[in-house]
């Protein structure tokens, strides 16, 4: 003990046929003062083979990865960030949309869906997947192409996709309809046009 080795084999044989074991002591590091079973004939309990024990805790576990949209209450509670008259007829769709800022934009597209009429109209509040956007995010959600799916009877939604974001959509359409229409949205006027009270 004094040399801090063992001083004779062990009398507990772990394989004898298996010749990764014909060091019978590295289960210890053949250390008998360190690490605690100088005999080598008690059972470990905590299945470490007798290898020290880490004295750090274990590091905490990774944060959850960050949410992309805030849940769909939080973006409801707010005013909405646009309001869009939309009007389609057989395969054409044009679109007039003011955000909450009163800048004014126009689309037009093309349009698929099923309903009884060949003109259908939309009248819609919109609000981008996000916390709080600002009018600058608003607006380039709004200009550029973008791709929209609604379903509405009376009271419907949907949703529309641009090259900077996703928002959900709900509003009064009629008549009856489902529709996918794919277009590109001009930035015709700033807020000044509408007068100041």
């Amino acid at each position: 003990p004094a040399l801090g080795r063992f001083t004779q084999p062990d009398t507990v044989l772990p394989e004898p046929g298996d010749p990764q074991q014909l060091n019978r002591f590295a289960y210890v590091r053949n250390n008998p003062l360190r690490f605690t079973d100088s005999t080598g004939h008690r059972i470990d309990p905590g299945g470490d083979q007798g290898l020290p024990k880490p004295t750090q805790p274990p590091p905490p576990p990774p944060p959850p990865p960050p949410s992309f949209a805030p849940p769909l209450d939080a973006i409801l509670s707010r005013s909405p960030d646009y309001i869009a008259l939309d009007v389609s007829a057989w395969v054409v769709n044009v679109n007039v949309t003011v955000d909450s800022a009163l800048n004014l934009y126009v689309a037009s597209g093309w349009t698929k869906g099923a309903s009884m009429f060949p003109v259908t109209a939309q009248f819609v509040m919109g609000w981008l997947c996000e916390q709080d956007p600002t009018p600058g995010r608003i607006q380039n959600f709004l200009e550029g192409d973008y791709v929209s799916i609604s379903e509405g009877a009376v009271v419907g939604g949907g949703s529309t996709v641009s090259r900077t974001g996703v928002a959900v959509e709900v509003g009064v359409y009629f008549p009856p309809q489902v529709s996918m229409t794919a277009g590109h949205a001009w930035h015709v006027g700033q807020g000044s046009f509408v007068a100041a009270p």
